[in-house]
């Protein structure tokens, strides 16, 4: 019994190490898409200053021209369609994530927990919130003021977080979205966790209104 619980224990190992690698190696092939449209945009924007400067084409000499002009449009599609495209501060994050101590605050105006699920047992998790409010936060600023409805919390061995927010439900506020149009967002909380290799994943979001209690 004892050398079947070190096999399977050591198959398990093996296994997250292997799905480890798997996600890093996607996380290189996502970075390197990502570089290679930005690279297109550029050339293709410089060539298009060039022409507007100088009012030469560079590109009416190069062969099949209409395909250089569909590869950098397909580039800045592939931008364009990205999640985080024009707010990068919410995509991955490279920091030593392991470092993150934990914080174990509870909410002084109510208990609200929220509970976060399907990641790695042992991940850290970084949560935050606005501040709890009656009205419309009418800016980003106002809403998370010094960022103390936060914590930073470890993820059990189901794969699970419970956290509470020190200050409790968080308000809503306005923010332009993903097409600039300014819109009131829900009362939301945000967390990142930790990816393979110390990276910080993109921000996600929880809906503040399926607290536990």
């Amino acid at each position: 019994m004892f050398t079947k619980d070190i096999k399977m224990s050591l198959v398990s190992k093996i296994q997250n190490k292997i799905q480890e690698e798997k996600e890093y190696k996607m996380l290189e092939f996502s970075h390197g898409s990502d570089a290679l449209a930005y690279i297109l945009i550029l050339i293709g924007g410089v060539l298009w200053g060039i022409k507007g400067i100088s009012g030469i084409n560079p590109v009416a000499i190069v062969p099949f021209i209409n395909l250089v002009y569909i590869v950098v449009g397909i580039a800045a599609l592939y931008i364009f369609r990205k999640k985080f495209f024009n707010q990068p501060h919410k995509g991955e994050m490279w920091m030593p994530a392991g470092m993150l101590g934990t914080t174990s605050r509870r909410s002084t105006t109510g208990q609200f927990d929220y509970l976060v699920k399907r990641l790695k047992p042992g991940m850290k998790v970084v949560y935050w919130a606005a501040l709890p409010s009656d009205t419309v936060h009418k800016t980003s600023r106002e809403a998370f003021g010094d960022y103390s409805n936060m914590g930073v919390g470890k993820v059990d061995g189901e794969g699970e977080l419970k956290i509470s927010l020190p200050k409790g439900k968080p308000g809503k506020y306005m923010k332009r979205n993903k097409y600039f149009i300014k819109t009131t967002l829900p009362s939301e909380i945000y967390y990142r966790f930790q990816n393979p290799r110390g990276y910080m994943s993109a921000v996600n979001v929880l809906d503040a209104n399926s607290k536990l209690s």
